[in-house]
């Protein structure tokens, strides 16, 4: 009978390892965007509302990001409203994505496993900013509940010269 579960745990194991080198080489090849060298993690703490997105699956609305230094990590906070009007929240870990602990470039993880990239790409001032999340989502933040049309311009402009699909940006609704 022990053997039998030796050999279950050990099958167990293999197969484990065997899923997830394969998802390891089957993930595409990301594209890497330039980042910014002056960046500053404390600057950028704090309170943030999603005002675009790609990725808003659930249609929140009153999104707001929170990022915040905690003994030398980063921890990010989303909180939204879904239609039905209950509140929904998600936490992510991020950490620096570069050895340059100047570089506006972090890696950020829902289960602390798995790190996708985020790119800050734009950030004016600490008062707006674009990220995107891998090579396929964009985030665009404000610390107020929202951004002139001329900031919204410059931000689709980048985009699309970086090779996104602007007509997937949701603008958000904040109230």
């Amino acid at each position: 009978m022990k053997r039998y579960f030796t050999y279950l745990k050990s099958s167990f194991f293999v197969v484990f390892i065997a899923i997830f080198m394969a998802g390891c080489f089957a993930q595409k090849e990301q594209k890497v965007f330039q980042v910014k060298d002056n960046f500053n993690i404390y600057d950028f703490t704090g309170t943030w509302y999603e005002v675009g997105s790609t990725k808003n699956s659930s249609n929140l609305s009153d999104i707001k990001v929170n990022f915040a230094v905690d003994n030398g990590k980063i921890r990010v906070v989303k909180t939204g409203h879904l239609p039905d009007g209950s509140s929904k929240k998600e936490q992510f870990l991020a950490r620096f994505g570069l050895d340059d602990k100047n570089a506006s470039m972090l890696e950020i993880s829902r289960y602390g496993l798995i790190y996708e990239p985020l790119y800050i790409v734009r950030n004016d001032r600490y008062q707006y900013a674009m990220m995107y999340i891998g090579n396929k989502d964009i985030s665009i933040v404000s610390r107020a509940k929202t951004i002139p049309e001329v900031v919204r311009v410059i931000y689709k402009d980048k985009a699309k010269s970086d090779g996104f699909d602007i007509g997937r940006i949701e603008w958000i609704k904040q109230r």
